[in-house]
């Protein structure tokens, strides 16, 4: 995390505070940091077996990189999916 030491620059005081600035720059890493990255079906499928044999969601998740909340909705639409491959 980029961090500011000080918002004075010379004798011109900024306007913002620190943690006006701290908080913007937060928010602009965490967007670039959160892209969306759209799975195949087959990818999906593949994780919906995988918790269907057995193993745990949290260990598949893990695995492909996804949220264990997404992965609960590819499991919630799993008709869908099995339907279209």
């Amino acid at each position: 995390m980029l961090r500011i030491k000080s918002v004075r620059t010379g004798s011109v005081r900024s306007p913002y505070s620190l943690r006006e600035i701290s908080s913007v720059l937060y928010a602009l890493q965490s967007a670039a940091s959160m892209r969306r990255c759209k799975r195949g079906i087959s990818d999906k499928v593949y994780a919906v077996e995988r918790v269907n044999n057995g193993e745990n969601q949290a260990k598949v998740s893990r695995d492909l990189g996804v949220s264990e909340s997404t992965l609960s909705g590819w499991l919630k639409d799993k008709k869908l999916l099995f339907i279209s491959v």
